[in-house]
């Protein structure tokens, strides 16, 4: 990490349950149990930040049929709404976004990253703002896309 201490991560509760969450290795990992990981790009995004199907009997993302989830989504399905990377970590996210500016090597690819994407769409914001720009055009997303997609093809992973 470019001769940064070592930290704590942030313990994140998600359906009662703590997990670390790991922006460079781009996941929360359950503090109790090591091998159960949820990938942040499971993560669905809403306003503010993200939401997520939790079961708390198998302590990961939902993942099952449809009517699966008819049968239990009343029962013991959770909805969890998480805030933004950048609100639950902000200094492993500065680190993270500092480490892609350096090109140093990281363990995940940046264009799949939540939080490179949320750094991208900011930048961009803060762009068209400059610019005079004051609205959010419909094609502002597929500008990220295409700078995102620019960016990886460069990046050595």
């Amino acid at each position: 990490m470019s001769g940064r201490q070592a930290r704590e991560l942030p313990k994140i509760d998600i359906g009662g349950i703590q997990f670390y969450l790991d922006l460079r290795l781009n996941e929360f990992r359950e503090c109790s149990n090591f091998m159960n990981r949820l990938d942040l790009n499971d993560l669905h995004e809403i306003e503010g930040g993200y939401q997520i199907c939790f079961d708390p009997k198998t302590k990961i993302i939902f993942e099952d049929s449809k009517q699966e989830f008819g049968n239990r989504k009343d029962v013991d399905l959770l909805w969890i709404k998480l805030p933004k990377l950048q609100q639950m970590d902000p200094l492993g996210f500065e680190w993270l976004m500092q480490e892609f500016r350096e090109g140093s090597p990281i363990t995940i690819q940046p264009h799949l990253s939540k939080a490179y994407k949320e750094n991208e769409r900011t930048q961009i914001e803060s762009v068209l703002s400059k610019d005079g720009v004051l609205y959010k055009s419909k094609n502002q997303h597929h500008l990220l896309e295409k700078k995102s997609r620019a960016k990886s093809k460069g990046k050595k992973i």
